[in-house]
């Protein structure tokens, strides 16, 4: 799953994630969420995703944007 691979890539370095959403922000808190409990997080935002992409790929999808915070 997404959480295993997250681990896999960035396994004890500080992170910061964004959690896009197409009108699924509680669904997108509740996998903040599980973010918080397994990795040590500097900062965790929360956006929508444009209409145009929204048009694509619908309702309730939510993507994860991670990446490890430099020294």
């Amino acid at each position: 799953n997404i959480l295993e691979r997250f681990r896999a890539d960035f396994s004890g370095q500080k992170v910061s994630a964004t959690i896009a959403h197409a009108h699924a922000l509680s669904l997108a808190r509740e996998f903040g969420g599980m973010l918080e409990k397994h990795f040590d997080l500097e900062e965790l935002q929360y956006t929508s995703i444009s209409p145009v992409i929204g048009a694509h790929v619908g309702p309730g999808t939510v993507g994860v944007f991670m990446w490890p915070v430099l020294p």
